[in-house]
């Protein structure tokens, strides 16, 4: 296929019935920065992604939810002029390496992961941090 020019590539993309644009966020809908939890996401690209409904999914290696995922950056970059979960403008996707599904309402499903599975990773992290308690604690002051 030759390179197209936008104008070219929006033309094709008219004429066509199935299509399905999956982007990768990090780097690319926002730039990479040292510390995520400072990331921001241009309001008018989540609107833009909304409107291809259907059309339109994300990739990340991070998480929709909780404090470092993607759905922060929304609410955020929408800042209380709209409810994604309600008008659908959350980013729907992969995302955690592509084990976690996530709608444009925000309902997050794990695909092929059984609910055992589902469990030991849920308990993983207080087991991490009573190991880390154990080992450092004797080495602190």
């Amino acid at each position: 296929m030759a390179n197209l020019s936008l104008e070219a590539l929006l033309e094709e993309l008219r004429h066509q019935q199935d299509w399905l644009m999956v982007q990768d966020l990090d780097g690319v809908c926002m730039p990479l920065v040292l510390d995520p939890l400072t990331r921001v996401m241009p309001a008018a690209y989540i609107r833009s992604a909304a409107r291809l409904q259907g059309r339109f999914c994300v990739l990340t290696n991070g998480e929709h939810a909780g404090r470092r995922g993607v759905n922060p950056l929304v609410e955020r970059a929408l800042a209380g002029t709209a409810n994604p979960a309600i008008e659908g403008l959350y980013l729907p996707g992969l995302a955690a390496g592509g084990v976690q599904w996530q709608d444009r309402f925000g309902q997050i499903t794990y695909p092929g992961i059984s609910t055992a599975e589902l469990a030991t990773l849920d308990a993983l992290p207080a087991k991490i941090l009573k190991g880390l308690r154990e080992q450092l604690t004797p080495l602190l002051p």
